[in-house]
């Protein structure tokens, strides 16, 4: 009777260590998984920055066309200014796609830092619990 109680904890505990490492194994593909969810956001960032300053600029050149089609010199005070205002706001929008980007891919960061921290958690509890398993049932044989 007691090889079958010994047999059986063992049993138990190597079911919460093989638990505890498949929550860990879970956790860390969720992780890369993430990680890989922000490199996304940031290369789409990138991407879609790029085609608002191509139209931002095909905006800009028309808007010089009909400037200098109404006989607007295109070297003078409003011109320049309007010129330099349309390129502030071009950059503007840029950047505000860039950060937009980077604050979704650090959010994927986080997510896969936290991840990964409770996949480590749940290896140590499935180590614990087993440990306490075996300890506890050792425990109670040597009573019988």
């Amino acid at each position: 009777m007691t090889e079958l109680a010994i047999a059986g904890l063992v049993l138990q505990a190597g079911s919460q260590i093989s638990q505890g490492i498949t929550q860990n194994n879970i956790a860390d593909r969720n992780a890369d998984i993430a990680e890989r969810d922000a490199v996304a956001r940031r290369q789409k960032a990138e991407v879609d920055a790029d085609i608002q300053s191509r139209q931002d600029e095909r905006t800009r050149s028309a808007a010089r066309a009909k400037r200098g089609a109404s006989g607007i010199d295109p070297n003078t005070g409003s011109s320049l200014i309007t010129e330099a205002e349309d390129e502030f706001v071009s950059e503007l929008n840029r950047n505000n796609i860039l950060f937009g980007g980077e604050v979704e891919a650090k959010r994927f960061e986080n997510e896969a830092e936290v991840t990964r921290a409770g996949g480590a958690s749940k290896r140590s509890a499935g180590f614990l619990g087993a440990g306490s398993t075996l300890l506890t049932g050792i425990g109670n044989l040597k009573r019988l």
